[in-house]
């Protein structure tokens, strides 16, 4: 028998969530971790998704640009964005793990540390410390940041795209995505405020998730 998953996939538009608007789509999930069955599976859930064309922001994806812009691959101060923002963690008993930033991704990923050092609770990244309010604020900042070094570039290849998913994001078990970060980038340059929100982490957070968002001990 078919085996069903559901996962979102994110639209670049204003909504009550934000910069982006999130569509829950149940597909036929293909098991197996080789590259064909992953794809078999993203396949699966941009039809029934019936968003056309829709971008997988993965390692996964059949396009160069999504590859490219997968935070394994996605760099940022020279580093990739999944190895700055696990060194980033602070946790109850220990953090930030600065070291981190120069492993490669997937080192960094599944650094000991990040499993026994206890409960997460903000993140520190260049003298600035993030609480965990809103959930995705610093996730989406520095990958947005790293996409607005090459604006033109990105905007271009992400423009045409009516949404975007990310294979391997179960928001049951996790919380930030590339594709959720790449349907606010392209809302915020196809609104003219990319500028205005990447000028400050507490700008970029009353622009993006609202005034009521606002994180009164960001610094």
């Amino acid at each position: 028998m078919p085996k069903y998953a559901t996962r979102p996939i994110f639209l670049p538009q204003k909504s009550a969530l934000g910069f982006f608007s999130e569509v829950s789509v149940k597909f036929e999930y293909h098991s197996g971790f080789a590259q064909s069955q992953k794809q078999k599976s993203i396949r699966s859930l941009h039809e029934q998704s019936n968003l056309h064309p829709v971008l997988e922001v993965s390692t996964r994806s059949e396009h160069s640009i999504g590859y490219e812009l997968s935070a394994f691959n996605l760099t940022y101060m020279n580093k990739p964005i999944e190895s700055l923002f696990q060194g980033s963690k602070c946790f109850e008993n220990g953090g930030p793990y600065t070291d981190i930033y120069s492993m490669p991704p997937l080192q960094a990923k599944k650094d000991g540390r990040i499993k026994t050092s206890g409960n997460i609770n903000g993140f520190i990244f260049d003298g600035r410390r993030w609480l965990l309010v809103p959930k995705s604020a610093f996730y989406d900042w520095l990958y947005i940041n790293a996409l607005a070094l090459n604006k033109s570039y990105f905007y271009d290849k992400l423009n045409h795209y009516g949404g975007f998913s990310d294979i391997e994001f179960n928001p049951k078990k996790s919380i930030s995505t590339q594709a959720r970060s790449c349907a606010i980038f392209v809302c915020l340059c196809a609104n003219g405020l990319l500028e205005d929100a990447i000028q400050d982490p507490e700008r970029f957070i009353e622009i993006i998730y609202g005034a009521s968002a606002h994180q009164p001990s960001l610094f």
